[in-house]
Parts: C-alpha cells; structure tokens; sequence
C-alpha cells in the first residue's frame, strides 16, 4: 500500500510538471505617436476659427474689421501645413475650400465686400496659382473704396433741378460737397443717373464697376 501512495505522488507531480505556463501579459508599448486627428478635429482645431471671424457678418453678426481680416487670412499658411502633412487634414481642406466658396457667395450677394476680399485671399492661399476668384477680389477692392454719398437737398436753379450731394471716400477725414444735375459725373468716380420721384431720392452709378445704387434723399432719411 506505501509503494502505491509513493507512486501517485510521483505521477501527480510529474504531471503538474508538464502543465504549460500561462502567457504573460506583452509589455505595453511605450513611446507611440498619438493616433492621427480625424477630418472634423483638424478642420475645428485649425481650420474653423479663421472661418468665423470671416462668416460672423454674414451670419448676422458684426461687421468684419479690417484688422480681423488681415489676421485670419494671416493664419491660413501655418493652418494649410499643419493639415497638409496627412490625408486626415487634407480632407478638411477641401471641407474649408467648400465652406470658403459657399461664404464668398454669401457675401456677394449682401454687398459685404470685405467678407468677399478675405475670402478670396483664403481661397488663393487654400488653392495657389488659381484664377478663379480674381476678378472678383479686384472688384471688392474696387467696391471698398466707393464713397459714401449723403443727400442734403435739392435746388432749383434756373429751371434745372440740383442735387446737393455730401461725399466721403472711406477713410477721408472730411467729405466733399457737389452740386449736380441728372447726368453729371462728380467726384471723379460718381454719376448721378437720376432724381427719382418727387426729389425723393437719387440713383448714383459707381463708374469703376458700372454699378448703381440708390441713395435717399433728406425727407426719407431717419
């Protein structure tokens, strides 16, 4: 009876023996780059704040500012390296170029003209050697220059119907006063085309881009 005990424990640690080990765990890896930012996070990250100063007038919000735009459009090279090194990031410069045409539209259509230049020179930073916004970059630059016309009244003398007009170009620290009849050209880039109703209001023609709009006369005015 011993030698069958002394047996049995002799096989049983012979077979806990052979009982293979566990695996341990593999180390963690250490020193790994950060995963890639997806599209969104590169566009929210770099892209999106140039977008906003550049979009809030035409979503209702201030007017953009001259400086704000220098600065946003000042941002565009370091933002366009930044996504450029990985496909992630160069998805969200298509997402910007998108959003870019979309605003220059925007502010096309709401004679928002400094909107329009900063996206222009977004766009030609975004897709260099491209055309395609540069005759309208011109004509914003054109249209930001345009003087403010202010109506004082209107004259009768000698049978011919003057408008006294008050004209500022932007920036200009005094404004210039022209007395004009339907059909002159004053101040160098202004035509007054007509005196419409009853010397209700006039309709002035800015001649560098062939354009007019209408300017109220004083009993309109609030």
């Amino acid at each position: 009876m011993r030698y069958v005990l002394i047996f049995a424990l002799i096989a049983a640690v012979a077979i806990t023996g052979c009982t293979p080990k566990a695996p341990e765990p593999a180390p963690k890896p250490e020193n790994l780059p950060p995963p890639d930012p997806t599209p969104e996070e590169y566009f929210n990250k770099d892209l999106k704040p140039i977008l906003d100063v550049l979009s809030r007038q035409a979503n209702g919000g201030a007017p953009l500012q001259p400086a704000e735009k220098d600065e946003a459009v000042g941002k565009v090279g370091s933002a366009k390296s930044r996504c450029s090194a990985t496909e992630n990031g160069r998805q969200a410069l298509v997402r910007m170029k998108g959003a870019i045409e979309d605003l220059v539209k925007k502010g096309r259509d709401g004679n928002m003209w400094l909107v329009v230049k900063g996206c222009c020179q977004v766009y030609s930073a975004l897709q260099p050697g491209s055309d395609r916004y540069v005759k309208l970059e011109q004509r914003a630059e054109l249209m930001l220059k345009r003087p403010v016309v202010k109506v004082q009244g209107f004259f009768n003398i000698d049978g011919q119907i003057y408008a006294f007009l008050q004209v500022t170009d932007p920036g200009a620290a005094k404004p210039e006063s022209c007395k004009v009849r339907e059909g002159d050209e004053f101040h160098g880039v202004l035509k007054l085309v007509r005196i419409i109703g009853d010397r209700q209001s006039v309709e002035i023609l800015y001649i560098p881009v062939n354009d007019t709009w209408i300017v109220e006369g004083p009993r309109e005015s609030k």
